[in-house]
């Protein structure tokens, strides 16, 4: 798959973001692995591809299910840079907007229940609050808050739910 991703060629590249999408679903340890092999790295590549929408929407929807349900990878969303790319994206097209805020909102989300136990220990519990900060001031900062309520305002049933 990440060959696939790294391939270039469009149609491969959009075949290796849906199998990511679904090796990644509701897997906890496939998206920690995913992360610990270093291989966000391209999926943001494809993210940050302007001429390429469709594959922009792709790379954030697997973004969003990666965080989903592992805080360590919302941290090294924030730290790669990532939330610059999605306020951008709020501005983009339906699909983009569909995709870019469903990550947002998977990245400064509560943590979860189990999320909360690996969070006993008081160092992890530092440093994931400091990223989830960094998430949350990044995103203000850079507007996506208020264009996340103009989504909501306008119906976006990403945004609303």
């Amino acid at each position: 798959m990440i060959d696939q991703l790294k391939s270039g060629v469009r149609s491969r590249v959009w075949v290796a973001l849906a199998s990511i999408f679904e090796l990644l679903l509701g897997d906890p340890d496939q998206q920690r692995a995913f992360f610990e092999a270093g291989h966000v790295k391209h999926v943001l590549e494809c993210l940050q591809s302007d001429d390429q929408p469709d594959l922009q929407a792709q790379a954030a929807s697997c973004l969003a299910v990666a965080m989903s349900q592992n805080l360590p990878c919302r941290q090294w969303v924030v730290r790669a840079g990532a939330v610059t790319v999605l306020v951008r994206l709020l501005s983009g097209d339906p699909k983009l907007q569909e995709a870019a805020s469903h990550a947002v909102a998977n990245l400064v989300k509560r943590p979860t229940e189990r999320e909360q136990k690996m969070l006993q220990d008081s160092h992890e519990r530092t440093h994931t609050k400091m990223a989830l900060v960094d998430a949350q001031e990044e995103l203000h900062r850079l507007g996506g808050m208020e264009k996340l309520v103009q989504l909501m305002e306008r119906g976006s049933s990403r945004v609303s739910s």
